[in-house]
C-alpha cells in the first residue's frame, strides 16, 4: 500500500467513540503536562519508521510529522487517498488526494495562490484563519512554499464519548424526568435541543429518512426511528455530516436524540454534524454547526458528545468559543466531559540530565533532554503495558498559546513525543516505536504547542512500551499535561510525579459549558469508572491564555453535573448506550424539562437550579461535579394558578385567603409564609391543603395595611421559616423523588396565572379617604356647592358633618361615596369647607380621612392696565402691548380692542395677561382702548371701567429718504463721487480700458 493509505489505516480508529477507554485531557495548577493515550481495537498497521526532524528552512517543516514523513517516502509515486482517520477516498486516476487542514488567512490572494498549485479548497473558516483543501503530493509541497500558509496538517477526526455496550430510557427515573412529566405534565415544551454528534441518518440501522428543503435547516422524516415513534415525527438537520467511504459514520446523534426525546417529548429537536461533506474534520466545522443551530434551528440548549485531539488545553479554542457566544446569547450548552477516568499527568517539565542533548541530524535523541518522570526505573522512560491489539494515542500539549485560529502567537518551545520498545535508546532510532516531532518556535511558522502520536499493536500478549518527552529547544520550565485510557487492557505507572490527574480538556473545561460526567443508572450514587477526571477549587483545570493568546490564570471547577449512562436505545448499535455521550442527553433532557416548567427563569437561573438542586454522589467533585441532575428537583413541582378569596373589591378588614395550586400534590410542614406586596410589608401564612395540589395561605389585615392590586410580591416570595414544602409523586421509591424539596417559583406579579391577574383586590385599612372640590371654584352669588367624594361608600354625612369658615352649610345631598355640600357664603371671599377625621364611617366601621375645600364668593369687578412697551415710534412700526387684568378673566378678544391709527396683530395670552403687536399709522397719537363690560372674571363680575394707553407716531426723517441712516447718506454721496472720477478718466484716455 502506499504511504498515504497506511496513514489512513494508521489513524482510522484514532479517536473513536467517547468509551471507556477515553477522550480529552485537562490540566491542574501552574505546571502540567498532558498526554492523552487512548488505546482503541483498530486495524493492523505498520510500526512507524523514525524520521529526524525537519530542518528549520525545510519548506515541509511547516507539514506535521505524520505528513512530511509520508512525503519522505521516496517509494510515494501516488497518494493513499483519504482523509485522516477513514475520511473520504478521493482517487482521481492518476494521483489520489488527502484531506489537509491549512493554517492560512482566507484572502482572495491565498486563496489564488493556493488553486493555482492544482489543489482543490473544501472550506473556508475566515474567523479562524482556516483552509481546507484536497491535495496530491506534489500540491502539497507547492502549497508548503506558499508565504501566506503557516503550517499544513493532517485533519483530526472528531471523536465520541460512547461506550458499546419502542424502548425505555432507564434515566427517567434516576434524575427523576419521569415523575415530572407524569405528575406535572411537564414534556420539554417551548424548548429547542440541538443534538451535535457525527450522524443521525448515514447508516442501515437508521436508514436515510426523507430530506426536505433546499437550504439549512432542512426537514428530516422517514427515519426507521421515527415511523416507530423513538424519535420525534419531524427533525431540523442544519448539517449531515460526510458519509463518503471510509468515514465510519456511526449515527451516534440518533441514539443521543432518541435519549433526550423519551423523556422531554414535548420538546422540538435539532442536529448538526461535528463534520461537513466534503471538507476535511475540524474543529471550525463543529463551531459552524453551533452557531448554525443557533441562528436557523432557533435552539435553546445544544448539547454534543464530541471532542477534537487538537483542541486547546490551555485557552478556549474555537469550539469552546462558539459554545460561550451561544450561551452569551440566552442558550444553555451541554457537553460529554470524556471517558478517560483519572489516568492523567500534570507536572513541570525536568530535564533527566544536566549535559544537553546536541541532538545530532539524522541521530535519535539521547534522552538527556527527556522529561524526568521520577519514581521509574530509566527516568526518562515511562513504562506501559497494553495487552491484546489495539491502538495507542498520545497527544502532548504544553502552556504556550496556539498559533492556529487567531489564537496567538504559537510556540516558542519545542518538545517532541517517542514512544519505544525498551531502554536501549540507540542512535538509530532502530527502538522507537511511534513518534511525533513537529517543528515548533520556527520564525514565521511557529506552530501549536502540541504533539500526537499513534500505534496499533496487532498481536496478542503484553506489549512492553516506553514514553519519552523530549524538550528539542526553548524552555526548560514548561507546564505539560498526560493522560492514558484503553478500553483495551493497559497499566501505566501511575505513582509518577503529577500522575492520577484531570483528563477534561477542549470545550467542556469552557465556563459557560456544562461539562457533563457519567454514571451507571443501575448503581446511580457512584460514578463510571472511566469518566474523565477534572478538578475543583486549587485543583481545577489551569488555563493560561485568553483568545487573543494574552496571559492569564485561571483554575475552572470541572464537570458541572452527573447524568446517567447505560441506558436502552432501540438503536442497536447503542444499547445499552454506555459513555458520557449517552450522560449528556440525559442531562440536556433535565435542562429542557426545568425550562419548560420555569420558562420565566434566565438560561443562567436554569444553570445555576441544575447545579444545585442535585443529588449527592461519591467519588469527588473532580469526577462527578456537584453531583446528579434531578429534573424534578431543579424543575419543582410548577404552580398552575393562584387565586384569592375574596377576590375583587376594596378591603379593610379581616381575611383574605390565597389558594396555590400545583401541577402535583405537596406536603408542608411548619408554617410558610407567601410575602404579598403590602405596605408595610405584610406575609400570608399557611394554613391548610397539605397533601394536596392545592395549599391556602392566609392573609390577616392589620390597621395601617395598604395596596394598590394585591399581588405577590415577587416570583420567590415563599418564607419556609423552618418548615418545608415536598413534593409529593406516588410510585417512586426514594431517595430519589419522594420528600425532595421543591424549588419552589411562583408566577411573576401581574402576569398570567399570577394573584394579581386572577384579582382585583384593593386594600387600605385606615379608613376611606375624602376630598372636598368647590365646583364652581369661584362664584359671583354666595349660594356655593361643594363635590364631597370618599374612597368607598360611607353612612351619616350631614350638614352636622362639616365645619366652615365664610359659610353656612345649609344641606347635603348625595349618597354612598359622592355627595354635595351646599353653602351660603356670609361675605365675600373665600369659603372653606372641612370635615374632621372619623366623622363618618365606611362598611368596616373605619372612620374617614380628614379633608377640606375651598369656593369663593366673588362680586369685585375686573380691572385693567394697557401698557405698550414704547410711548413713541415712527410711522409703520410695530409696538408691542400688553393687557393686564386685576384677576383671571374670561371672553376677551381682539374684538374686543379698538384701535384707532393703527393695526392691530394676533391676541395671545390667557388668565390674567394678554399680549398683542401694534403696527402703527401716520403722524399723530396711536389710541388703544377697552370698554368697560366687555370681559368677566371667572365669578361672571364684568369689568366696570375702560381702559386706555396712546402712543406717539411721528414722521420719517427727511434725511433717510434715500436709505436708513448714516450708512445709506454716505453710501449716496460715496456713489456720485465714483461716477464723477469714471467720467474724469474717460475722457482723459478716451475710452474706458477693456
Amino acid at each position: 500500500m502506499s504511504i498515504f493509505a497506511d496513514i489512513v489505516g494508521r489513524f482510522r480508529s484514532v479517536l473513536v467513540a467517547r468509551g471507556e477507554a477515553g477522550r480529552r485531557v485537562g490540566g491542574l495548577a501552574s505546571a502540567c503536562m498532558v498526554l492523552i493515550v487512548a488505546c482503541t481495537a483498530a486495524q493492523a498497521a505498520e510500526s512507524l519508521p523514525w524520521k529526524p526532524k525537519a530542518a528549520a528552512n525545510d519548506p515541509r517543516a511547516k507539514m506535521s510529522a505524520l505528513l512530511r514523513d509520508a512525503l519522505a517516502d521516496p517509494a510515494t509515486t501516488t497518494m493513499g487517498v483519504g482523509k485522516r482517520l477513514g475520511a473520504v477516498t478521493r482517487s482521481t486516476g492518476q494521483d489520489d488526494t488527502v484531506g489537509v487542514v491549512l493554517d492560512a488567512p482566507v484572502t482572495d490572494a491565498n486563496l489564488a495562490a493556493i488553486t493555482a498549485t492544482g489543489a482543490t479548497v473544501t472550506s473556508t473558516s475566515p474567523r479562524w484563519n482556516v483552509i481546507t483543501v484536497e491535495a496530491t503530493a506534489a500540491q502539497l509541497d507547492a502549497i508548503a512554499r506558499l508565504p501566506g500558509v503557516t503550517s499544513v496538517s493532517l485533519p483530526h477526526k472528531a471523536f465520541h464519548r460512547a461506550q458499546p455496550g419502542t424502548v425505555i430510557n432507564e434515566a427517567g427515573a434516576v434524575i427523576q424526568a419521569d415523575a415530572l412529566t407524569t405528575a406535572s405534565n411537564i414534556t420539554g415544551v417551548g424548548q429547542v435541543v440541538g443534538i451535535i454528534s457525527d450522524s443521525i441518518n448515514l447508516t442501515t440501522t437508521v436508514g436515510a429518512g426523507t430530506t426536505t428543503g433546499s437550504t439549512a435547516p432542512f426537514t428530516l422524516t422517514g427515519l426507521l426511528p421515527q415511523n416507530r415513534g423513538d424519535l420525534p415525527a419531524s427533525i431540523q438537520v442544519v448539517e449531515f455530516g460526510d458519509n463518503s467511504p471510509g468515514n465510519s459514520a456511526t449515527d451516534e446523534g440518533e441514539a443521543m436524540m432518541e435519549e433526550c426525546f423519551k423523556l422531554a417529548p414535548g420538546a422540538r429537536f435539532a442536529f448538526g454534524s461535528c463534520n461537513k461533506a466534503g471538507a476535511p474534520p475540524n474543529q471550525t466545522n463543529m463551531a459552524d454547526t453551533i452557531r448554525d443551530l443557533a441562528s436557523k434551528s432557533q435552539c435553546t440548549i445544544i448539547a454534543d458528545d464530541i471532542g477534537f485531539p487538537d483542541e486547546p488545553m490551555f485557552q478556549d479554542g474555537p469550539i469552546s468559543q462558539a459554545a460561550n457566544t451561544f450561551v452569551q446569547g440566552g442558550g444553555i450548552y451541554l457537553s460529554a466531559f470524556g471517558n478517560d477516568g483519572d489516568n492523567g499527568i500534570l507536572t513541570t517539565f525536568s530535564d533527566v540530565s544536566t549535559n544537553p542533548d546536541p541532538h545530532t541530524p539524522n541521530v535519535a535523541p539521547s534522552g538527556n533532554d527527556f522529561h524526568n518522570w521520577g519514581g521509574v526505573t530509566s527516568a526518562g522512560l515511562l513504562p506501559i503495558d497494553v495487552t491484546g491489539s489495539g491502538t495507542i494515542t498520545i497527544v502532548l500539549q504544553w502552556n504556550e498559546p496556539y498559533q492556529r485560529f487567531a489564537l496567538g502567537a504559537g510556540a516558542t518551545s519545542d518538545y517532541d513525543l517517542y514512544l519505544y520498545s525498551d531502554t536501549a535508546l540507540t542512535p538509530s532510532g532502530a527502538d522507537i516505536v511511534a513518534f511525533s516531532n513537529d517543528a515548533q518556535g520556527v520564525p514565521g511558522q511557529p506552530k501549536d504547542p502540541l504533539e500526537i502520536i499513534e500505534h496499533t499493536f496487532t498481536t496478542t500478549g503484553t506489549h512492553h512500551v516506553f514514553l519519552a518527552v523530549d524538550r528539542f529547544s526553548g524552555s526548560a520550565a514548561n507546564t505539560l499535561r498526560i493522560i492514558v485510557s484503553c478500553n483495551a487492557p493497559f497499566t501505566f505507572l501511575n505513582t509518577v510525579t503529577g500522575s492520577r490527574a484531570a483528563t477534561g480538556f477542549g470545550h467542556p473545561t469552557a465556563n459557560g459549558v456544562l461539562g457533563i460526567a457519567a454514571t451507571r443508572f443501575t448503581t446511580p450514587t457512584v460514578p463510571e469508572s472511566f469518566t474523565s477526571k477534572g478538578g475543583y477549587d486549587t485543583a481545577g483545570i489551569p488555563f493560561f491564555f485568553d483568545t487573543a493568546g494574552g496571559a492569564l490564570f485561571e483554575l475552572r471547577n470541572k464537570p458541572d453535573v452527573t447524568a446517567p449512562d447505560g441506558v436502552s436505545t432501540s438503536n442497536s448499535n447503542f444499547s445499552p448506550f454506555f459513555g458520557t455521550s449517552a450522560a449528556v442527553p440525559n442531562a440536556a433532557a433535565a435542562a429542557a424539562l426545568t425550562w419548560s416548567a420555569n420558562p420565566i427563569l434566565t438560561n443562567a437561573q436554569i444553570k445555576s437550579r441544575m447545579t444545585t438542586t442535585v443529588k449527592a454522589m461519591s467519588g469527588g467533585t473532580a469526577l462527578v461535579g456537584l453531583g446528579l441532575v434531578q429534573a424534578q428537583r431543579s424543575a419543582g413541582v410548577p404552580v398552575t394558578n393562584i387565586t384569592a378569596s375574596p377576590s375583587t373589591g376594596l378591603i379593610e378588614s379581616g381575611n383574605i385567603d390565597i389558594t396555590v395550586t400545583f401541577a402535583a400534590p405537596v406536603a408542608v410542614t411548619g408554617s410558610p409564609q407567601l410575602l404579598l406586596n403590602t405596605t408595610p410589608a405584610r406575609s400570608a401564612t399557611f394554613l391548610s391543603g397539605s397533601g394536596t395540589t392545592s395549599l391556602v395561605f392566609r392573609y390577616t389585615l392589620i390597621s395601617g395595611d395598604a395596596s394598590t392590586h394585591l399581588d405577590l410580591a415577587s416570583s420567590t416570595p415563599v418564607a419556609f421559616n423552618g418548615g418545608t414544602i415536598t413534593a409529593l409523586i406516588a410510585g417512586i421509591t426514594p431517595p430519589f423523588v419522594t420528600g425532595d424539596p421543591i424549588m419552589l417559583l411562583l408566577p411573576t406579579p401581574g402576569a398570567a396565572s399570577s394573584l394579581g391577574a386572577n384579582t382585583t383586590i384593593d386594600i387600605d385599612t385606615s379608613g376611606p379617604g375624602a376630598t372636598i372640590v368647590g365646583n364652581p371654584a369661584t362664584k359671583i352669588t354666595s349660594d356655593l356647592t361643594f363635590d364631597v367624594t370618599f374612597a368607598q361608600a360611607v353612612t351619616g354625612l350631614g350638614t352636622g358633618s362639616f365645619t366652615v369658615i365664610n359659610g353656612t352649610v345649609t344641606s347635603v345631598t348625595g349618597s354612598g361615596a359622592s355627595y354635595v355640600a351646599h353653602v351660603t357664603a356670609t361675605a365675600p371671599g373665600t369659603v372653606t369647607l372641612s370635615i374632621a377625621a372619623n366623622t363618618v364611617f365606611d362598611a368596616g366601621s373605619l372612620g374617614n380621612h380628614a379633608a377640606s375645600g375651598t369656593a369663593t364668593f366673588d362680586i369685585v369687578a375686573p380691572t385693567l392696565v394697557i401698557t405698550p412697551t414704547l410711548n413713541s415710534v415712527i410711522t409703520t412700526s410695530s409696538v408691542a402691548v400688553t393687557f393686564t387684568f386685576s384677576e383671571a378673566v374670561t371672553g376677551f378678544t381682539a374684538g374686543d380692542i379698538t384701535i384707532i391709527n393703527g393695526t392691530a396683530g394676533a391676541l395671545t395670552g390667557s388668565g390674567a395677561v394678554y399680549h398683542m403687536p401694534v403696527t402703527s399709522g401716520s403722524p399723530g397719537p396711536l389710541t388703544i382702548t377697552v370698554l368697560g363690560g366687555t370681559v368677566t372674571d371667572l365669578a361672571g363680575n364684568a369689568s366696570a371701567t375702560s381702559a386706555t394707553a396712546t402712543v406717539t407716531v411721528t414722521e420719517v426723517p427727511a434725511s433717510t429718504v434715500h436709505g436708513c441712516g448714516l450708512g445709506s447718506m454716505f453710501a449716496s454721496v460715496f456713489g456720485l463721487g465714483l461716477l464723477a472720477l469714471m467720467a474724469w478718466a474717460r475722457g482723459r484716455d478716451g475710452a474706458a480700458k477693456r
